[in-house]
């Protein structure tokens, strides 16, 4: 999609509500992946106001509804064709390819 000229606008903002949700995080979990701070039932600590407020207006933009966000994206993906067919494997008992070891 970002070879595509006519898309890059739409990997662009897709990007950017990445590097929000990013910044969120650290800021709730301590680091942007896996964070360190979670508990059961939610995390350690609530961050302080005036840290959220530096990311209001991030927040504002990705709240946005889709068609605003995205003008012109179209509303469903198109459908997966393929020249094989998928299938799965099960078995009641066993693992399905064999018994290991």
């Amino acid at each position: 999609m970002a070879g595509n000229p006519e898309l890059q606008p739409f990997v662009e903002q897709g990007l950017r509500m990445k590097e929000i949700g990013e910044k969120l995080l650290k800021l709730i979990g301590g680091r942007e992946v896996q964070p360190i701070y979670p508990c059961v039932g939610g995390f350690y600590y609530a961050p302080r106001r005036s840290a959220l407020m530096q990311l209001s207006d991030e927040l504002a933009w990705g709240s946005r509804p889709p068609d605003t966000a995205c003008p012109g994206w179209p509303p469903c993906p198109p459908r997966l064709t393929t020249s094989y067919e998928f299938i799965a494997l099960s078995h009641p008992e066993e693992y399905p390819m064999g018994k290991a070891g």
